[in-house]
């Protein structure tokens, strides 16, 4: 669903990354872009410089132009902010750089979200993509924003990391893959509560139909259970026990039975340093893998060279038998309980 923004006067709130890479989208288009932050310009000035010409910086005011059609808020921006509250009253449409995004993609989405594994989930299913012979990209929470990724060439799908934050205003966003890696309590001064943090999860895979696929983890209480009202095909994956359909891990290796493939894929002694205690982000990859065709000897070859995401379980060293792990990325407590988990000493 394409619009047109000829003309159109929107504000965009956040003068960030994902902020300037959506004005400058809309500018690109013909639109009336102002850009609108809380900082002052002395903060913002390097990051400003990124802005076309045309595109109007406001500092340290929030408040949307009066007489915008639209308003895009950034991931940072609550939906719920004070300074919204005039736009909402009169019916200006507010939505996400996500939602934005949607109307915008002609390609497959793949969208991975959950509280802790994100980046390494997507990172993974991107380059088993790209090793598999199949054109993505791969971006979103992680990396380049997926309205960045719309310029760029075409490609067959996208990978994008999808973070709570940016489903608040988004209403069409359509994976044709959904992954719900798993969901605990985080961002809770944001959500206000675990309810209403796990229900933007959900929203992950709204939109899909039956010929989508929604992938889930069977082991986690909160996120196994979900999609009960969801015509997607459900696949789960497991490092606890085995499923008659799904990814697991039994007797140290991993197997899988989805659709025409059902065997062993791989042992988890000959993962790669950068996975070995990242398991249970690695079985959801692979059913996206298997379910996109990608040839088992392309999918090896990743699990063995994957050299992971810098700050999540990554290996420093090792000094005196001991083994030094990099986990600063781990920001709330489940994140740290799951980390420890992984390990067997």
């Amino acid at each position: 669903m394409n619009m047109d923004l000829k003309n159109k006067i929107i504000s965009v709130i956040g003068l960030g990354k994902t902020g300037i890479a959506t004005a400058n989208f809309l500018s690109l288009r013909g639109a009336k872009v102002s850009i609108m932050d809380s900082k002052s310009h002395d903060h913002l000035s390097e990051l400003a410089s990124q802005l076309f010409p045309d595109v109007k910086a406001v500092y340290k005011n929030c408040e949307p132009h009066p007489d915008s059609e639209m308003v895009v808020i950034s991931p940072g921006v609550d939906i719920e902010s004070s300074f919204l509250k005039r736009s909402r009253q009169k019916g200006v449409e507010i939505i996400s750089e996500i939602e934005l995004a949607s109307r915008f993609n002609s390609a497959s989405l793949i969208g991975i979200t959950g509280t802790n594994g994100k980046s390494t989930c997507t990172s993974l299913i991107g380059e088993i993509l790209k090793e598999g012979g199949i054109n993505v990209t791969v971006g979103g929470n992680l990396g380049t924003p997926f309205i960045s990724l719309l310029d760029q060439e075409q490609v067959e799908y996208r990978v994008l990391e999808i973070s709570s934050f940016q489903m608040e205003a988004t209403h069409s966003f359509h994976p044709k893959i959904a992954i719900v890696l798993n969901i605990t309590p985080d961002h809770l001064d944001r959500h206000k509560s675990f309810e209403q943090y796990a229900g933007l999860k959900e929203k992950i895979y709204a939109n899909q139909t039956k010929k989508d696929f929604l992938i889930l983890n069977q082991d986690d209480p909160s996120a196994h259970s979900l999609g009960k009202n969801c015509p997607a095909k459900k696949i789960r994956f497991s490092v606890e026990s085995p499923l008659e359909y799904g990814v697991y891990v039994q007797n140290g290796k991993i197997f899988a039975s989805i659709d025409e493939f059902e065997g062993e894929i791989f042992a988890l002694s000959a993962l790669s340093r950068g996975l070995l205690w990242q398991v249970e982000n690695v079985l959801p990859a692979l059913a996206t893998a298997l379910l996109l065709g990608i040839p088992l000897e392309s999918i090896q070859k990743v699990l063995g060279s994957f050299t992971g995401l810098e700050h999540r379980l990554e290996w420093v060293c090792n000094r005196d038998g001991v083994d030094f792990i990099n986990d600063s990325k781990g920001t709330n407590v489940g994140s740290v309980c799951k980390s420890l988990n992984t390990f067997d000493r």
